[in-house]
């Protein structure tokens, strides 16, 4: 599996994703293995408990998947728990109503597209645009002409993650666990925040070269699709250290892993221990966020925090 599919699954906002619905310089040796490899090994846990360093109440930290298959959702024992010794969830991004994301996207649009002219063809060879192209028309066979010309313009990575949004829902009902945080949060008066802007993100993605992303966008298309039961599997399991390796090694991912995962973990810890300050905070971020040593368990213990699993283990 490709770089691209697990950071659908497990770091890219899903706020991204919808707005692409409402359309929504170099390689590095794969010899070498990232250092995050060598980062002490942590729990098997999707639920951290957050305490100590001067925090009145802890707060907690969850490690979601931003789609799966409806029969492979399920909560771990202990968000309960959580959620009721909580008063804010907090997501990656804002989860806003249909009407603002709207807004949203005419606001924003822009940044959707390559700069310059650039077009998808001039980044890749004609026989993997055609193998993108046809890809794009198996999924999605209606507004063909209209579809062809996003797919040239799109910056390669929204074009990745649109066509496999297209392979997600031809294969059944999916669900969100950020949708269904937001769903509790409106049902049972939590606060619903968020660590990023929308706008953050976009920039963030302007910092990867085109070339490297159409790179990957060749190699999603031509990967097989079955690593994603493997991906599943783990998740069930909670095993975020296990998901962590399958993001970091490899071969072409070292921008993305610098962007997508550290930077913004970065960022975060900041916004966190603002949030933690004024009350007890439910944290739910991709899992591919939390393992590692630039993950979020270990910078938040390097500001002097008790990150503790609450996980019982669960046999499936």
């Amino acid at each position: 599996m490709t770089f691209y599919r697990k950071m659908h699954l497990f770091s890219l906002s899903p706020l991204v994703m919808f707005l692409l619905l409402l359309t929504l310089s170099s390689c590095y040796s794969s010899r070498k293995l990232a250092p995050e490899a060598e980062a002490t090994p942590v729990a098997p846990s999707l639920l951290w408990k957050i305490s100590g360093n001067g925090l009145d109440t802890p707060s907690y930290l969850y490690g979601t998947v931003h789609i799966i298959p409806e029969e492979l959702f399920f909560w771990p024992e202990g968000v309960g728990e959580a959620l009721n010794n909580t008063s804010t969830i907090t997501l990656e991004t804002d989860m806003l109503s249909r009407s603002s994301l709207k807004l949203l996207w005419y606001t924003l649009r822009g940044k959707l597209y390559m700069r310059n002219d650039t077009t998808l063809d001039m980044l890749v060879d004609s026989q993997a645009y055609q193998e993108i192209v046809q890809a794009f028309i198996k999924n999605n066979p209606r507004n063909e002409e209209l579809l062809l010309y996003m797919i040239n313009r799109l910056k390669p990575i929204f074009t990745s993650q649109f066509l496999h949004t297209f392979e997600m829902e031809g294969k059944g009902k999916t669900l969100s666990y950020e949708r269904e945080l937001a769903k509790i949060a409106s049902e049972f008066g939590f606060k619903l925040d968020k660590l990023e802007r929308i706008s953050e993100v976009l920039g963030i993605l302007d910092s990867i070269p085109y070339r490297h992303q159409a790179k990957l966008l060749v190699e999603s298309i031509r990967t097989p699709q079955d690593s994603t039961e493997v991906l599943y599997k783990l998740y069930r399991q909670q095993d975020i250290e296990g998901l962590h390796r399958l993001i970091i090694q490899e071969a072409d991912s070292k921008p993305f892993v610098h962007w997508l995962l550290h930077y913004r973990n970065r960022m975060w810890i900041p916004r966190m221990e603002r949030q933690m300050r004024k009350g007890p905070v439910f944290f739910a971020v991709g899992a591919g966020h939390l393992a590692g040593k630039n993950g979020l368990i270990a910078l938040l213990r390097k500001r002097g925090y008790r990150v503790t699993p609450m996980r019982k283990r669960v046999k499936f």
